[in-house]
């Protein structure tokens, strides 16, 4: 929404869209979750409460905070959600 130094109440102030932004199927965003425009949340993804997504949420994760980022996804092949930590992240960054 964009702020207007007014009375009105923010439901009757004009909102302001940049974009698009695409929810799959069976994601949960959480109370006061911020999603920038442009942004997409993969299928069954849980979003904290009160994160900021200023990226794309790939399918089968958890993600919070500000900025968000990954805590867990979803491993299919052993059937159980794994923590996502940094080393793993630069590891598939950077081929190691």
């Amino acid at each position: 929404y964009m702020w207007v130094l007014n009375t009105y109440p923010i439901i009757r102030q004009p909102m302001i869209s940049q974009g698009e932004i695409a929810l799959g199927d069976g994601c949960w965003i959480g109370y006061r979750a911020c999603i920038l425009s442009g942004v997409t949340i993969g299928r069954n993804s849980v979003i904290g409460a009160n994160s900021v997504v200023n990226r794309n949420v790939p399918d089968f994760s958890v993600a919070a905070g500000n900025p968000v980022r990954i805590i867990k996804q979803y491993n299919h092949k052993k059937k159980k959600w794994e923590k996502v930590s940094r080393w793993k992240k630069l590891r598939k960054t950077f081929g190691l």
